[in-house]
């Protein structure tokens, strides 16, 4: 399974590989096939008109036919525990964006 956290890289023979179709080229698109840059799996697949299973099968296979590379990220540390995440959650749900803010910092949580 391909990890929404890795890093993708379009590679530069890419837009000449035969057998693309239109639904890979898509997704070569979204991984910023002009250049060098990286992009991240998750937003590679938010990027496409697909579901994101089919948007990550299709990125698995340009990544078998050598379209695109790439890494995964290392992540230092521990993860977040449950009760972090769970206050994050409930302060982004909570969060009203009718009310303009005074630039003063406050208690999300």
């Amino acid at each position: 399974m391909l990890d929404l956290m890795a890093r993708v890289r379009a590679t530069k023979q890419a837009a000449n590989m035969p057998g693309l179709t239109h639904q890979h080229l898509k997704v070569l698109a979204a991984c910023h096939a002009e250049g060098d840059a990286e992009s991240v799996v998750g937003d590679v697949v938010t990027a496409v008109p697909y579901p994101l299973l089919v948007a990550r099968i299709l990125l698995s296979d340009l990544i078998e036919s050598g379209a695109v590379v790439h890494r995964l990220t290392v992540v230092i540390g521990e993860p977040p525990s449950p009760e972090i995440l769970q206050r994050v959650h409930r302060a982004l749900t909570n969060w009203d964006t009718s009310t303009p803010t005074s630039g003063k910092p406050g208690r999300a949580c």
